[in-house]
């Protein structure tokens, strides 16, 4: 296409041998002349479009070929990984908070950091890295919904989890089934349950043979500081038959059915908080043999739980 100036002037003129049509100086590109000339406008711009999505998607990948040489990418997957790690948000601010004991009843921690997900949008070779990396997808939050959890077995194949469910036993009841079919692969499992039925520890000390670490609050409506009958908590059986791998426990709300040596001893953490004893009758000096013989316990905490298993 050419413009014709409607001025006659030698301006005009001299501006006029300056318009070269559409491209404008740049180079003709490879299309098929017979259509461009005898086509209709949307014909034309349909062949356009497709040669302009190819055009695209050769210059994407010229840029994943420049990317790949850049020195980050020249790195192991496990180097880049490392980093990724490593730039999680400074947290020093929070250190005083959870330094702090947690004198009155644990808390469900969030487990999940998900600070590397921008990190997928840089390029298609971080995204493909971190999608394949089982270590960015083995802790997970779940509130209400079961996605995170989905996504984060899907990612880690058949390793294992460490979960956190904020959503109280609401949520393990509307996803009972697929929570369940999963459980033989938490690592770590930190879970708040509301006045829990009996039917609940029965069933869930028989789903858990790979946990290693356990957060159990059971809420039940009682003022705080208030020693209640032991028979209003809820019994829990915390025995190797039942947890083979456990070593560290955060117990709130529960009765415990035993307090032995046998069933301690591999333990690095205990902490009872406003917890009661429900076992045969225990001495004082009976419970200190228990505790001499957990020979692993690096840390113990027993908020409102001796004076319901030791009376005297």
């Amino acid at each position: 296409l050419r413009v014709r100036m409607a001025d006659d002037s030698e301006s005009a003129a001299a501006s006029d041998r300056s318009l070269y049509g559409p491209l404008y100086g740049l180079p003709y590109p490879c299309l098929p002349q017979d259509v461009l000339s005898n086509a209709s406008a949307e014909a034309v711009r349909e062949v356009l479009t497709k040669r302009l999505t190819s055009l695209q998607r050769e210059v994407l990948a010229v840029n994943a070929l420049w990317n790949a040489t850049l020195p980050i990418n020249t790195l192991p997957s496990e180097i880049l990984v490392y980093i990724f790690h490593l730039a999680k948000p400074d947290e020093s601010d929070d250190d005083d908070e959870a330094a702090a004991p947690q004198v009155l009843f644990p808390l469900i921690p969030h487990v999940g950091s998900y600070h590397w997900v921008p990190y997928m949008l840089v390029c298609r070779h971080w995204r493909a890295v971190v999608q394949s990396n089982y270590s960015l997808w083995r802790s997970v939050d779940v509130d209400l919904k079961m996605d995170p959890l989905k996504v984060a077995l899907e990612r880690s194949t058949t390793g294992s989890v460490d979960v956190a469910i904020h959503g109280n036993l609401l949520v393990w009841d509307c996803h009972r089934e697929f929570i369940e079919s999963h459980c033989t692969r938490f690592r770590a499992l930190h879970l708040s349950v509301y006045q829990p039925p009996p039917s609940f520890f029965q069933k869930f000390n028989q789903l858990l043979p790979a946990l290693r670490e356990l957060t159990l609050i059971s809420e039940r409506n009682r003022p705080q500081f208030v020693l209640m009958n032991p028979n209003e908590d809820p019994g829990f059986d915390l025995s190797l038959t039942n947890f083979p791998s456990l070593v560290s426990v955060a117990l709130s709300g529960v009765a415990l059915l035993s307090w032995e040596t046998s069933l301690l001893s591999k333990l690095r953490r205990l902490s009872l908080f406003h917890c009661s004893y429900r076992g045969p009758p225990l001495s004082y000096s009976g419970f200190l043999d228990v505790l001499e013989g957990m020979q692993s316990l690096e840390e113990l905490r027993l908020h409102g739980f001796l004076s319901s298993a030791c009376p005297d």
